[in-house]
């Protein structure tokens, strides 16, 4: 866990919330970024080797996967971390609990079309 040092006053200096929020937000951004550079590596191998018309389905299939996939993830996880914050600030640990685990059921019952769409696609 990372040690948050505060001023006499009890508060961060501009510094300090730099760097905390620059400490939780790194492994984030760099995950990110290798997740879109794997796209783009298997894009350039395909394009290479395949053609052009092999190029263009992985380029469709990626995109698909990014709409589809990614922004579900990425809104439901959004909106996970809005209620665990409100229910853990008001010392409702068991709803924290229950509001993580009501998303990752939603998520998975939003994702086995996705898996059943996915295998069936040409």
């Amino acid at each position: 866990m990372v040690e948050i040092e505060s001023s006499k006053s009890g508060l961060l200096s501009y510094p300090q919330t730099f760097l905390t929020i620059a400490k939780f937000a790194i492994p984030c951004v760099f995950s990110n970024i290798l997740f879109f550079l794997m796209q783009l590596t298997l894009l350039y191998f395909i394009g290479q080797n395949c053609g052009t018309l092999m190029a263009a389905s992985i380029g469709m299939g990626i995109m698909l996967m990014n709409v589809l996939c990614l922004a579900f993830t990425q809104s439901f996880n959004g909106s996970l971390e809005t209620f665990v914050t409100q229910t853990f600030s008001e010392g409702k640990y068991y709803e924290c609990g229950l509001s993580y685990n009501k998303h990752r059921l939603i998520l998975s019952l939003i994702f086995v079309p996705m898996v059943i769409i996915f295998y069936f696609c040409d």
